[in-house]
């Protein structure tokens, strides 16, 4: 289960989202798919179901479990997510 740092803030903007860190000042720009794949983090799901849920409810491709890991370790490499 991921959990959100919460040294982070989200902000809507119109095409995605920010997130910015209160002790850095870091800002994160999320596309739309990126904040799916945060959100669906923050309810518990976890990468095989992200996957599933995204193949789902989207035209997908092969290289999409890569993707949605690569997300979700970049994340966690911002340490945005712990």
């Amino acid at each position: 289960m991921y959990k959100l740092n919460s040294k982070f803030e989200m902000i809507e903007i119109e095409d995605g989202s920010v997130l910015l860190s209160d002790d850095e000042g870091n800002i994160h720009s999320l596309n739309k798919t990126a904040r799916l794949i945060y959100d669906l983090c923050l309810k518990g799901l976890d990468l095989n179901e992200i996957c599933d849920y995204i193949k789902k409810n989207y035209r997908t491709d092969d290289t999409l479990d890569d993707k949605v890991k690569s997300c979700i370790d970049t994340f966690k490499n911002k340490k945005i997510l712990e």
